[in-house]
């Protein structure tokens, strides 16, 4: 973890796999509570790296004892796009399979209303009604997913 000077706050940060270098940032506060928030990153079971892995294990913990409070990830496609076009990103189906991996390391059988905040969907005509309804499709663990809205603030 890293000391941000002046502000009560400790981040950490953990690799993620996509062609451009990529990272994910794990902030906690001085009460030991934590949001997660990811950049661009592919699935491991598509890029056999194991970065989401060595992050799930790390935070599922803590998502145990009710200390992370959100995730923020991407998902920039829906699950129509080809796996070897998605360039580093996830679709429903994978956000699904990752998560379930989450729940796995955390000893939870079930997510139910934890939020899971949308980030990075690419902005084609009707992406975010597709995307939506997939990822409620596969929603076996009950998180509730949030799409920002600008200027609107987010609450956990």
């Amino acid at each position: 973890p890293y000391e941000i000077d002046g502000t009560g706050l400790q981040l950490t940060g953990f690799s993620l796999s996509h062609p451009v270098p990529s990272a994910a940032a794990w902030l906690h506060n001085n009460s030991g509570y934590s949001i997660l928030y990811l950049g661009d990153t592919g699935p491991d079971s598509i890029e056999g790296e194991g970065h989401l892995k060595t992050l799930w294990k790390a935070v599922g913990k803590e998502l145990r004892k009710g200390k992370l409070k959100a995730i923020l990830i991407e998902v920039s496609f829906t699950n129509s796009q080809p796996d070897n076009r998605l360039f580093g990103h996830l679709t429903p189906k994978y956000l699904a399979e990752e998560l379930q991996q989450l729940a796995k390391y955390s000893g939870k059988k079930s997510l139910k209303n934890f939020p899971i905040v949308i980030t990075h969907i690419k902005p084609d005509a009707d992406n975010i009604v597709r995307m939506k309804s997939e990822l409620e499709k596969g929603n076996s663990l009950g998180v509730q997913y949030i799409f920002p809205e600008r200027g609107v603030p987010l609450e956990f």
